[in-house]
Parts: structure tokens; C-alpha cells; sequence
């Protein structure tokens, strides 16, 4: 056998497995954006070869996504109450200790200015906090886009 048929053998073979793989594989992640368009070539590939399976696949896994994400937002939140709770008594027990050792005291410019600066780092948390939920409500909207198309499909294949 010569050079030229072997290597075609193994892109042969190779080119297969590739097929199957993607035939018989789901993508790790959510693979539908939120206009019902299919993300990356390899996922397109999966569509393809799937059909109507892939197109489940999807709405199992942006459920899924949708899910931890909210999930993740609760979390976080309650997270955020006890740090903050923490804080508070670590802050009263700091200042507690504070008064009750000798020497100089803080004067009241120092106690305005680190009142200032807490009130300025609350601030930028609650900015931050802002943003990263603005980020989150963006993501699971599209997600539900993107599920709602997905339902759709899957409900098109099952039909034919």
C-alpha cells in the first residue's frame, strides 16, 4: 500500500470520528444566542448532524444556565447580608476596643473623614453591585430569547 492511500485511511478515519463525535456529543454550554442563531462552526456541525436532538439539548441546557444564574444572584446576595452584617460587628467591636484603650483619640476631622471614606467605598459597592446584576438581567434575557427559540425549534423537528 502506498504512501498516498494511507493517508487517506487515516483522514478518512479521522474525518469519522470527527462526525460521530460531534453526532453523538452536546456542547458543554449553551450554544444558541438570543436571535436563535447557532454559535461556533463545531455547534453548527452538532445542528446539523443532530436536529431536532440538539435543539433539546439547548433548551435543557439554557434552562439550566437560566437556573444557576438566578441561583447564583440569590446566593450572592445573601452572601453580601452576612459579610455586611460581619462588618458591622467587627466595626462596633473596633470601635469599642478603640475607647477603651489609652491615648490619643481620633479627633473628630479623622472620625468625618473615615465616615467620608466609608460612605465612599459604599457607594462604589453598590455601583459595582449594580452593574454586575445589569450584566446578569442582560444574560438571562437573552438566555430566554434564545430558550424561546430553541422550544420553538425543537417543536418544528418533532412535528415533521
Amino acid at each position: 500500500m502506498n504512501v498516498r492511500v494511507k493517508i487517506a485511511i487515516w483522514i478518512t478515519a479521522a474525518s469519522l470520528l470527527v462526525v460521530f463525535y460531534l453526532a453523538v456529543t452536546a456542547p458543554p454550554k449553551p450554544a444558541v444566542g438570543a436571535r436563535g442563531q447557532v454559535i461556533g462552526l463545531e455547534n453548527q456541525a452538532r445542528e446539523f448532524l443532530q436536529g431536532r436532538k440538539f435543539w433539546q439539548q439547548q433548551v435543557v441546557a439554557l434552562n439550566v444556565a437560566i437556573e444557576k444564574e438566578i441561583q447564583r444572584i440569590r446566593d450572592e446576595r445573601i452572601n453580601e447580608q452576612k459579610m455586611n452584617a460581619q462588618l458591622r460587628q467587627v466595626a462596633a467591636e473596633t470601635d469599642k476596643l478603640m475607647e477603651s484603650l489609652p491615648g490619643p483619640k481620633p479627633s473628630p476631622a479623622q472620625r468625618v473623614a473615615d465616615d467620608l471614606r466609608a460612605q465612599a467605598d459604599q457607594i462604589e459597592a453598590l455601583e459595582l453591585r449594580r452593574m454586575l446584576e445589569e450584566f446578569s438581567a442582560k444574560q438571562i434575557r437573552e438566555w430566554r430569547d434564545a430558550l424561546e427559540f430553541a422550544n420553538r425549534r425543537a417543536s418544528e423537528l418533532a412535528a415533521h
